[in-house]
């Protein structure tokens, strides 16, 4: 068995959710919406319940995941945004989000900007020990199976596309995921 020190990346793993049928078209206030990462030539492995649940196999108990997406984008309207959050499941069927606010590192209407049409690339960042410290949970100690889903929030009356605007314009998104040892 390799032996690293701290902060070494002991796994990378890298998620495409494939091009076709745009998802977009939702519009403002109607709660969250699972990102569909199962399109036409999706990469990556994902949990038996869905295409959109990514599985990560975790090797080490003393190691934390930074979660990196990549999402093209077109926001209609732009007068609050969308929020962006990710689901951590440890057992395979209980998920909790990223942190205790449980809306994401934009809060539910500050991703993409806000003041008119936007097409943009969103990046977020997610690291599991602020997690870990926000919803008293213990991503840094589990081995084994880890389920994440990405979801997104349209604030206001905007009207929100992800990946994809037109099926005249294939566009995809990605995931990666880093395992690091602390």
């Amino acid at each position: 068995m390799a032996v690293f020190g701290d902060n070494n990346i002991i796994k990378v793993q890298t998620y495409c959710s494939g091009y076709g049928t745009a998802q977009g078209g939702i519009t403002g206030a109607s709660g969250y919406h699972t990102f569909n990462y199962g399109q036409t030539g999706y990469t990556g492995d994902r949990h038996s319940s869905g295409t959109s649940v990514l599985k990560f196999t975790k090797l080490s108990d003393n190691s934390d995941l930074k979660v990196v997406l990549n999402m093209p984008s077109y926001l209609a309207t732009g007068a609050g945004g969308i929020g962006l959050r990710l689901l951590y499941s440890l057992d395979e069927s209980n998920y909790v989000t990223d942190s205790t606010a449980g809306n994401g590192p934009a809060d539910y209407w500050g991703a993409t900007g806000y003041g008119g049409n936007t097409s943009d690339i969103i990046r977020m960042e997610y690291n599991s020990q602020f997690t870990d410290a926000q919803q008293s949970i213990d991503i840094h100690g589990h081995t084994g199976t880890v389920l994440l889903q990405h979801q997104f929030y349209v604030a206001s009356a905007d009207t929100f596309y992800p990946n994809t605007y037109s099926t005249s314009y294939y566009k995809y998104s990605t995931t990666q995921i880093f395992e690091i040892q602390r």
